[in-house]
C-alpha cells in the first residue's frame, strides 16, 4: 500500500474496533524503507483511544508488525 492508503485503512480499522469493542489488533506494515512503519507508529501515538502499541516478537514478525491495545 501507499502511505495515504495505509493510513486510511488504519483509521478504518481503529473505527471498526471502537464500534465493535475490540481491544487488541495487529498491523502488518512490513519493514521495507520504514515509511509505513513510521507512519503507523506516529498515527497510533496521536490516536486518543490507543492504550499502547509495540512491535511483535521476532518470531511473530518483529518490527514488520505492530500490536495495538485500545482502552
Amino acid at each position: 500500500m501507499r502511505y495515504e492508503e495505509a493510513m486510511k485503512a488504519l483509521e478504518k480499522q481503529l473505527d471498526l474496533c471502537t464500534i465493535y469493542n475490540f481491544r487488541e489488533f495487529s498491523v502488518i506494515h512490513g519493514k521495507g524503507s520504514g515509511i509505513l512503519q513510521q507512519g503507523v507508529q506516529n498515527y497510533l501515538s496521536h490516536y486518543p483511544g490507543v492504550k499502547e502499541f509495540h512491535f511483535a516478537q521476532p518470531e511473530d514478525g518483529g518490527s514488520g508488525k505492530t500490536y495495538v491495545s485500545l482502552y
